[in-house]
């Protein structure tokens, strides 16, 4: 097991606990784990740091523990939030939700807008440093084609084949033959 994961008995009462379902969204599909507090910043896999959310909740759920659990857990979208307050508009509902948590606005705001260690930007900054090291970003070259100056460019072997593969197929020959 890797460090990362959760005990299956954790798993299991997690689920339990979220109804099998993504406890931000509600979906039942592609549920994964979240650690409420990152290892990196001293948290434990277990129940009580546990919470089940969906892939797509997962890759842009904040690494800020405050932000995951009075903010991003609560309210699914920002027009819930503002259906929530019962008000006309984001920034009124911000002001609400720091009202209610005894925050600054400008200071909620701002964890808000720019949270460094969600994951969808930990992806992003992963990606650009491996286009800067590499020149792409890790893709497989497509058969048929070279990888040369940052360019795609023909294989004259391999384009022999793959002028064989259409030939078959527009004379009728499918896949499997």
């Amino acid at each position: 097991m890797r460090q990362k994961d959760f005990p299956p008995a954790v798993k299991k009462l997690a689920l339990k606990r979220a109804k099998h379902r993504c406890e931000r969204c509600g979906s039942p599909r592609n549920l994964e784990f979240h650690h409420i507090k990152p290892l990196s910043l001293g948290g434990k896999s277990v129940l009580d740091n546990c919470v089940v959310i969906c892939h797509h909740c997962h890759n842009i759920a904040p690494r800020d523990p405050f932000l995951l659990k009075s903010y991003f857990l609560r309210f699914a979208s920002v027009k819930e939030m503002i259906k929530h307050y019962n008000v006309n508009n984001e920034k009124d509902a911000i002001v609400s939700l720091s009202e209610e948590l005894k925050v600054s606005y400008k200071e909620l705001k701002r964890k808000i807008e720019n949270d460094p260690l969600s994951h969808t930007d930990t992806i992003k900054y992963g990606m650009k440093r491996v286009v800067k090291q590499r020149g792409h970003a890790g893709f497989n070259i497509p058969y048929g084609y070279n990888y040369k100056n940052n360019k795609l460019t023909i294989n004259p072997d391999e384009m022999k084949v793959i002028k064989d593969i259409y030939s078959w197929y527009i004379s009728g020959k499918s896949m499997v033959k």
